[in-house]
């Protein structure tokens, strides 16, 4: 605990001589109170870390205690307005919520912007602000974000006053474990992770770690599965929803090496959907439809090839009303 205080310290410290050193010009961005972005209290601090570190904030840390307030946000958390200036030429910005330095790419994306913009964006307890450049490396929201011409980064926030929010979590971004679904495209699945060993891991070895025998998360990857819908629009999705099962015992598995591994919950190879379903854009956000599937998981020990090895079984699931389980959201675009 005390290295993360003093960590945070010492990056406050970075981040505050470098906006004594900027002017009050405003910066990339603003975060606003409404749905005209111009009372702004929270504003870029920070040039950015250099790509591809993240910086992450708690919600609660950024968005209390303003007048006017912040509106609070879909199915909780905190709605503010982004205002998003005149970006480079070939640059985005990308907001992720929830975010977490764990996690691939460091959280999901929920927003991308390249022009000026106001523009709703519903935030959960964590997120972050990123922002990368370089024709065809930063791709729209929903696809990986790649970089190769170093530049880029993430970006850390100041208040009303200049004064620095200390971030929640800083470090590297991590890289990606699963290839994130494309439009009218299935998730893959390996080939590496089909072939068939004749079982390498043995019946019912798994000891899960304590307080992980069996959890849910989000799956790494999204799928769009429509194109553009309108703020408060009601569309209707056919795009078929699929996950396939991951585990990171080893590269060279396959479902046949560790489906009778004996985790506490059934794993499926692939689950999908093809049902037709309706959805409504929440108001004040407009841009594609991305699926993330919900994966049900553990993590723990199991004996394979004669040793034991230590990592994450998931598998994605259905609901109890026979749905894929999985989140429907908007990514907002510009």
């Amino acid at each position: 605990m005390t290295t993360m205080i003093s960590s945070l310290a010492f990056l406050s410290s970075i981040a505050f001589g470098i906006v004594a050193a900027q002017d009050d010009n405003g910066g990339p961005f603003n975060l606003c109170t409404g749905d005209n972005c111009e009372n702004c209290p929270v504003s870029l601090a920070s040039a950015g870390t250099g790509y591809p570190n993240c910086v992450v904030y708690n919600s609660q840390d950024v968005f209390p205690n303003h007048t006017p307030a912040f509106a609070g946000g879909v199915g909780g958390g905190w709605g503010p307005y982004i205002d998003v200036l005149q970006p480079d030429p070939t640059c985005q910005i990308i907001v992720k919520s929830p975010a977490n330095t764990e996690d691939e790419g460091c959280g999901k994306i929920i927003a991308s912007f390249s022009q000026p913009t106001c523009a709703l964006v519903n935030l959960k307890e964590t997120f972050m602000v990123q922002f990368c450049c370089g024709n065809d490396d930063c791709k729209a929201a929903g696809a990986s974000v790649k970089r190769s011409d170093g530049q880029g980064g993430a970006y850390f926030l100041k208040d009303v006053n200049g004064t620095i929010i200390p971030p929640a979590q800083f470090g590297p971004m991590v890289t990606a474990k699963s290839e994130k679904a494309k439009k009218s495209t299935r998730p893959a699945l390996a080939s590496s992770l089909l072939a068939k060993r004749g079982g390498a891991c043995t019946k019912n070895s798994w000891v899960a770690d304590a307080g992980q025998e069996s959890y849910t998360r989000p799956a790494d990857g999204s799928q769009i599965v429509y194109d553009s819908v309108a703020a408060g629009q009601t569309v209707t999705i056919t795009e078929e929803r699929s996950v396939s099962f991951t585990q990171t015992l080893s590269a060279s598995f396959g479902f046949e090496d560790i489906v009778d591994i004996g985790v506490s919950f059934s794993v499926s190879e692939e689950q999908s959907e093809s049902k037709s379903l309706m959805f409504t854009a929440p108001a004040g956000q407009s841009g594609s439809v991305d699926f993330t599937p919900t994966l049900r998981c553990s993590t723990g020990t199991g004996t394979c090839d004669n040793g034991n090895l230590h990592g994450e079984v998931c598998s994605g699931f259905k609901d109890s009303t026979g749905k894929l389980a999985g989140e429907y959201t908007v990514v907002v675009h510009d």
